[in-house]
């Protein structure tokens, strides 16, 4: 008996929540197509301002661009020596960019190890 009763109210619920499932997905529809229509509406009414500034005549001109801000010449000169200081822990004498050939310029490490080997 209860679970006559158990299974109706369940049914219930499904078809609740299938037909609130259901208006949702239409909502959801019409809001689409709605912002589509506002959409197609305000580019008209833009192309239409823009066809009555516009006389026929005259040529669209566009703005000159502005000139790209004048590079700094000098920066080169301030950055080329930090990768040469001591503690910028790119040293040994080398910038960026050769890989590890700039550490054999001084092999102390490699003395070092043959001698702890030595002895």
């Amino acid at each position: 008996m209860i679970t006559n009763e158990y299974k109706l109210l369940y049914k219930l619920l499904l078809r609740n929540h299938e037909n609130s499932f259901r208006d949702g997905l239409e909502k959801a529809k019409r809001m689409a197509q709605k912002k589509k229509k506002d959409k197609e509406d305000i580019l008209t009414e833009s192309m239409a301002q823009l066809a009555n500034k516009i006389e026929p005549n005259e040529s669209l001109v566009l703005p000159p661009k502005p000139a790209p801000p004048a590079r700094n010449q000098n920066q080169h000169r301030f950055n080329k020596n930090s990768s040469r200081e001591a503690g910028s822990g790119r040293g040994n004498g080398r910038g960026r960019g050769r890989g590890k050939r700039g550490k054999r310029k001084n092999d102390w490490y490699k003395d070092a190890n043959k001698r702890q080997r030595n002895s």
